[in-house]
């Protein structure tokens, strides 16, 4: 089978499980929702090959293909009113983050798929009340870019990863938040823990990529831990003055801004001098 008959036959195959999802959306909804995730994942996977390996598309192509089927998986995972599709559909873009890079070490079309993605994913959340739609998001995210960070860092991509590093930290934050601004409603425990996963994970992708290069010193560290501290100490501080009911948000926040505070300390002095900044904290 030559490699324009295998591109053909896969996106057939895609093709056909969304003409089958169609037909059957009236009486087996479910099952046309999995059937019509299915073949979104598939025309993702296919067009992937089709440029990386096979070259048989251009970039823009390329792209413009991948924007089409995100948007409209988007607009059918509402329409559906399903969950599963967000997660099959939507994660299955995220499987293949490299198409746009096509594996050559471009950071910032890296971040700008994923940007995409993100902002398709939080807007169901968002939207629907899908909550594990965001926190699957907000994890698969953070993952890959600090895998990057680690494993793939270049210093000519630093300023506009530290860019999308914010920006996917804000959208998280955002999306957190949601629940006081557009619900009106309490957070619950898992919007806590949600909250706390997105200020640690800053943390670790600050350390990645200032902190853990050849030129690092403590001094270095001391001063990404203190400025982290304070980022994660004004939520706390505003969740405190304007939220007091989330006791338990402005705890855990609170916790983490004096636990990185103490680290900051011990990077930043010795001996007898931690002993004692240790001992006033703890007062």
């Amino acid at each position: 089978i030559s490699e324009l008959m295998r591109i053909s036959l896969a996106y057939a195959a895609g093709i056909v499980l969304y003409v089958l999802s169609l037909r059957l959306r009236k009486n087996y909804l479910l099952f046309s929702a999995i059937l019509f995730s299915g073949g979104m994942a598939s025309l993702y996977f296919t067009t992937y090959a089709a440029y990386v390996y096979y070259n048989m598309f251009s970039f823009a192509v390329a792209y413009i293909v991948m924007v089409v089927l995100t948007i409209y998986t988007v607009y059918e995972a509402i329409r559906y009113n399903r969950q599963e599709i967000a997660l099959l559909g939507l994660v299955g873009a995220y499987g293949i983050p490299f198409l746009i890079s096509k594996n050559a070490d471009r950071g910032d079309l890296f971040f700008l798929y994923i940007s995409l993605i993100n902002l398709g994913v939080i807007y169901l959340s968002v939207k629907k009340l899908w909550k594990t739609v965001g926190i699957v998001a907000q994890i698969i995210t953070w993952i890959l870019f600090i895998g990057w960070a680690a494993t793939r860092h270049d210093p000519k991509f630093k300023f506009i990863a530290t860019v999308f590093m914010i920006f996917f930290f804000l959208v998280f934050l955002l999306a957190v938040l949601s629940t006081k601004f557009l619900q009106k409603r309490p957070l619950k425990t898992i919007d806590a823990y949600q909250l706390l996963v997105n200020n640690v994970a800053l943390y670790i992708a600050v350390l990645f990529q200032f902190g853990f290069s050849e030129k690092a010193t403590n001094s270095d560290l001391a001063v990404i831990t203190f400025s982290v501290s304070m980022v994660v100490a004004v939520q706390a501080f505003l969740f405190y003055n304007f939220w007091k009911e989330e006791i338990f948000s402005t705890r855990l926040v609170s916790s983490l801004a004096l636990t990185l505070f103490v680290m900051f300390i011990a990077f930043n002095w010795d001996g007898f001098t931690v002993t004692f900044l240790w001992l006033l904290t703890a007062v």
